[in-house]
C-alpha cells in the first residue's frame, strides 16, 4: 500500500521502493495480477521515469563535483600568478596626485554640487552628478557639432 505521503511504498525508503517494484516486475511480466488488471504498464513506465530522473540526479551530482574542483583549481592559479592589484583611496590618490577625473568635470561637479546644494538644502547623490556630468556630455557634444556644421557652411558659402 502507498503511505499517506503518497510516495513511497510501504514506508520504504526511495531505494527500497524501486528495488520492490524491479522485483514484481521480474515476478509479474503480464499485465494482469492474479486476474486483475494492476496497471503495471504504468508502474513499468514510472519505474524506468524514476530510474531515468535518478540517473540523471547522479550526472548532475558529478558535473557539480567537476564544476567545484575546477573553480577552485581555477582561484589557485589566480591566487599564484596574478599579482595582487594595488588600491587606489583617498590617501593614495592625495599622495599621488592621481585622479580619474578630468579638471574641467571637476570644476564643473563642484559648481553642480554647490548649486544644488543652495537650492535644495542637501549634497546630491553619487547618481545624480553622474547623470548631470552625462547631459553635459551630450549638450556638449551637440554644441560642437552644430558650431562644425556652421564652419562647414562658412566655408561653403566662401569659396562659392
Amino acid at each position: 500500500m502507498w503511505t499517506q505521503g503518497g510516495s513511497n511504498l510501504c514506508g520504504c525508503t526511495s531505494t527500497a521502493t524501486l528495488h520492490i517494484l524491479r522485483i514484481l516486475l521480474r515476478k509479474f511480466p503480464g499485465s494482469a495480477v492474479g486476474g486483475v488488471d494492476s496497471g503495471l504498464g504504468m508502474f513499468r513506465s514510472l519505474l524506468r521515469g524514476g530510474l531515468l530522473l535518478r540517473t540523471i540526479a547522479k550526472e548532475l551530482g558529478g558535473i557539480r563535483l567537476q564544476l567545484t574542483r575546477q573553480t577552485d583549481l581555477l582561484e589557485r592559479l589566480a591566487t599564484l600568478y596574478i599579482p595582487p592589484q594595488a588600491e587606489t583611496t583617498a590617501a593614495t590618490s592625495r599622495e599621488t596626485g592621481v585622479s580619474y577625473l578630468d579638471p574641467v568635470e571637476a570644476g564643473l561637479v563642484m559648481d553642480y554640487v554647490e548649486r544644488t546644494t543652495q537650492d535644495t538644502g542637501r549634497a546630491p547623490s553619487e547618481d545624480e552628478i553622474l547623470t548631470f556630468l552625462a547631459d553635459e556630455k551630450t549638450v556638449d557634444l551637440q554644441t560642437r557639432i552644430h558650431d562644425r556644421a556652421a564652419r562647414e557652411l562658412e566655408r561653403l558659402g566662401g569659396t562659392e
